[in-house]
């Protein structure tokens, strides 16, 4: 930690004081990324490089997180010197120099859920800025990510980061700076997918459904809308590894039924359609139809097959291609007839019970065409 002067008014005294635990403060950043970093992982089941050496980690140049350490540690004395209401309570001033480490910590596991809730990358990045220092480029591209966020969320700071303090932090060797560390067990995937990409993915999901969103389309949106369309693939994956996770209350998110019916549209407006398992999926749904003999609406299936040909065309190739548009055509008309049936049975009209399967399930909306 570089002492000096952020702000005007700014202390000295406490910046000193925080400098020696500044040990401790870089194991609490590390630890808060390492959970973050793990429990996405275990929930998506990748195992990286980066893995590996997080749970190996005993030493790291502190240099590569000092730009936000010192930043979070200013942000603490600008709220201890500028606002007498300090976490809730009235501050008597000075504090002998424990309370004030303690309250000095508090304040940065409260920053860091705060921050990690909102930028999502950021434990990914704070760990491999750590376990590739410099000259690693992977690690110097994550510093200057990092930087570049501290300077947005502390623009009010000033930057000054040098070469002044030397050396290396070691977890093991100080008793502020232990990391209890237990590997998870070691999983493979086949995924082509970028594996920190995939982490990042499930980490965002997290917070996303942590702040409140439940819906599995609003979620989607929002997650197609931060990392792009190659997300959608994996949406579904995410969404329910939230549902199994125990430490989450699911009962407000969207069933699993729905989440699958509205995931598989989804990906037919994705390149590459739907996966090897759900075209497998589908047409044993139709076989299963098929062998309770259902009385199938003929008129209507060649209603969706044109509607589908006008007005989604990209969909309709993808499902040629695939050789499932009849099948899926089948499938979508039978499910709308469960669902207006079950619409019916919690006291909806028929017409609206009606107006609302063929919303839900026949996917006659136009698509958007890219070029």
């Amino acid at each position: 930690m570089i002492v000096g002067t952020k702000f005007q008014g700014d202390s000295t005294r406490i910046a000193k004081i925080q400098h020696e635990a500044y040990g401790e403060a870089l194991r609490i950043i590390i630890d808060f990324a390492t959970n973050k970093h793990r429990k996405a992982e275990q929930v998506v089941d990748v195992r990286t490089e980066l893995s590996d050496l997080r749970d190996e980690l005993d030493s790291f140049d502190h240099r590569t997180l000092q730009w936000l350490h010192d930043c979070m540690a200013a942000a603490f004395r600008m709220e201890y010197c500028l606002n007498a209401d300090f976490l809730i309570y009235k501050i008597p001033d000075p504090h002998i120099p424990e309370e004030t480490v303690a309250l000095w910590l508090e304040f940065l596991r409260k920053e860091l859920e705060k921050v990690f809730a909102e930028y999502w990358q950021l434990p990914r990045l704070i760990l491999t800025a750590a376990l590739y220092p410099n000259p690693d480029k992977k690690g110097m591209a994550a510093e200057d990510e990092i930087y570049e966020l501290t300077q947005f969320l502390y623009p009010e700071m000033e930057m000054n980061h040098t070469e002044g303090e030397k050396g290396t932090v070691n977890l093991y060797q100080s008793k502020t700076i232990g990391c209890d560390c237990i590997k998870p067990e070691q999983s493979q995937t086949n995924s082509q997918f970028d594996h920190e990409l995939l982490l990042d993915g499930m980490t965002l999901a997290g917070a996303y459904f942590e702040s409140g969103v439940h819906d599995f389309g609003d979620y989607a949106a929002a997650m197609i809308n931060d990392l792009g369309t190659d997300i959608k693939p994996y949406l579904l994956s995410f969404w329910e590894g939230i549902r199994a996770w125990e430490d989450f209350d699911t009962q407000e998110m969207t069933s699993v039924e729905n989440s699958k019916r509205m995931y598989e549209k989804l990906l037919l407006e994705h390149e590459h359609g739907l996966s090897t398992q759900m075209v497998a999926n589908i047409r044993k749904e139709r076989q299963n139809y098929e062998r309770e003999e259902v009385m199938h609406n003929q008129s209507l299936h060649k209603e969706i097959l044109e509607t589908w040909r006008q007005d989604s065309p990209q969909m309709t190739a993808r499902l040629k291609k695939q050789n499932l548009l009849d099948d899926l055509a089948f499938v979508v008309q039978e499910r709308m007839w469960q669902a207006m049936d079950e619409y019916q049975a919690i006291g909806m009209p028929r017409s609206d019970a009606k107006e609302q399967a063929y919303k839900d399930h026949l996917m006659l909306e136009p698509e958007k065409l890219s070029y």
